[in-house]
C-alpha cells in the first residue's frame, strides 16, 4: 500500500459544484491530506441537508462516500447550513501522478434540527453501538475543536506547542477487548499474555497485526472503514476535547481515579497473569472515554516523530513517506509510571512489536 499525492498540481485542478448550495467549493492539500471546504447558504432555521462527495481521478476511477473512504471525516453526509469542511487522507491510491475532480451535491433533509433546549445530551445522539458476530462495543462521538498539542513541562519530543484544529469523528469507548479480538478474527493473539480475561484490553498485537489483519476482516463484518486514531485526534479526546478540565491524565488529577499503573494494577488480578485490567472499571474522563490513561498503550496511525515541528494542524496522521521506521503509542499501561500515563505524553514503537503492554482503540 503506499500514499501517492501529486504535490505540484493539487491546486490546479478543477472544482466542481453541482448544486446552487454547495457554493465556494475549494480543495487544497496539507501533508498528506486533502482538505475540502465548501460552504450552504440561503437555508431555513436548523434545516438539515444531505451533503455526498464525489472523487474522480485522472485514471478514470472514482470515490463515493460512504463507500470509498478509509480515512475521510468532516461535513459529509447530514449537514447544517454554513462553511464546512472535509479531510481525506487516501491510503491506497495507486500510481505516480493522481489528479482529481471533486463532486459536491446538496439535497434538503426532510428533518428539522432541533432548538437546543430541544436537543438531548451529545453523547446520547452522537455515539453509536456496533455488533460484530454478538459482541458489541459503543462509539463515542467527539465533536472537533481546536486545542494545543504537547506540554511545556514535558520532555523534548512534547514539543514545540502547536495548535491543532480537528473536525469531529467517533473514538471507541474502550480500548479494543480480547473478546472482541476473537469477534472479528476467530481466535485469541498467538502471543496473548494476560489469557482468560474476556473484557481485559487485548495485548500482544502489533501495529502490523491491527492494520493489516484486524481492520481488513472488521471492515468486512461491518461494511466501516475502521481505523486508528491519529496522535492529535488520540491526545485531544484524552484531554477531553471541548468538555476538558484541563486534567493531567485522562479524566483527572488523580491517577488511581482514572488508571490501572504499575503502583496499583496488583489490587486485583484478572486473567492467567493479573496484569491487564477489565474495562471500564475506572472513572472515565469528560467525553466518557475510559482507560486512556493506562491498561495498555494505545497504537496510533502515525509515524514516530522527535517532536511536533512539522505535525499536520489538520489532526490527519502525520505519515511521512517513505514510511518511518516506528508507530506511535500513547497513555501508558498497567506496568509503566505515572508519567507515563500523562495525556501528553508520547512514545512510539516498532510495527511489527508485540508486547504485553501494548494495544490500541478504533477510530472511525
Amino acid at each position: 500500500m503506499k500514499i501517492i499525492f501529486l504535490f505540484c498540481t493539487l491546486l490546479c485542478i478543477p472544482l466542481v459544484a453541482f448544486s446552487q448550495k454547495a457554493e465556494n467549493v475549494l480543495a487544497k492539500q496539507e501533508g498528506n491530506s486533502v482538505v475540502i471546504t465548501y460552504e450552504i447558504t440561503q437555508a431555513k432555521a436548523n434545516q438539515r441537508f444531505n451533503a455526498k462527495l464525489l472523487i474522480s481521478d485522472n485514471a478514470g476511477r472514482s470515490y463515493s462516500y460512504p463507500f470509498d473512504f478509509a480515512d475521510l471525516s468532516g461535513d459529509v453526509g447530514v449537514v447544517q447550513a454554513g462553511k464546512k469542511q472535509i479531510i481525506w487522507t487516501p491510503q491506497k491510491v495507486e500510481g505516480d501522478k493522481f489528479k482529481f475532480k471533486v463532486q459536491i451535491s446538496i439535497t434538503e433533509d426532510n428533518e428539522i434540527v432541533p432548538t437546543p433546549e430541544e436537543k438531548k445530551p451529545p453523547l446520547a445522539t452522537t455515539s453509536f453501538t456496533e455488533t460484530v458476530n454478538g459482541v458489541s462495543f459503543q462509539m463515542i462521538y467527539v465533536e472537533g475543536g481546536t486545542f494545543t498539542i504537547g506540554s511545556e513541562n514535558g520532555d523534548a519530543y512534547e514539543k514545540p506547542l502547536t495548535q491543532i484544529t480537528l473536525p469531529g469523528y467517533y473514538l471507541a469507548e474502550t480500548e479494543v477487548t480480547q473478546k472482541l479480538w476473537r469477534a472479528v478474527m476467530g481466535s485469541n493473539p498467538p502471543s496473548l499474555y494476560n489469557t482468560g480475561c474476556d473484557e481485559c484490553p487485548v495485548e500482544r498485537v502489533s501495529w502490523d497485526d491491527i492494520v493489516n489483519d484486524f481492520l481488513p476482516k472488521l471492515e468486512k463484518l461491518t461494511g466501516k472503514k475502521y481505523r486508528l486514531p491519529s496522535e492529535a485526534a488520540w491526545e485531544y479526546a484524552a484531554r477531553g476535547g471541548k468538555q476538558s478540565k484541563g486534567y493531567q491524565y485522562a479524566g483527572s488529577n488523580t491517577l488511581d481515579e482514572v488508571a490501572w499503573y504499575d503502583k496499583n494494577y496488583q489490587q486485583s488480578k484478572h486473567g492467567s497473569k493479573g496484569t491487564t485490567h477489565p474495562v471500564k472499571t475506572k472513572k472515565p474522563n469528560e467525553l466518557g472515554l475510559y482507560d486512556m490513561s493506562g491498561n495498555v498503550w494505545e497504537w496510533c496511525a502515525d509515524d514516530g516523530h522527535g517532536s511536533y515541528s512539522g505535525i499536520p494542524t489538520n489532526g490527519s496522521p502525520w505519515i511521512d513517506s517513505p514510511r518511518g521506521s516506528h508507530r506511535v503509542l500513547r497513555g501508558g499501561s498497567w506496568g509503566g509510571i505515572a508519567p507515563y500515563c500523562r495525556v501528553a505524553y508520547r512514545s512510539n514503537d516498532y510495527p511489527a512489536y508485540r508486547d504485553s503492554f501494548n494495544g490500541f482503540r478504533l477510530s472511525f
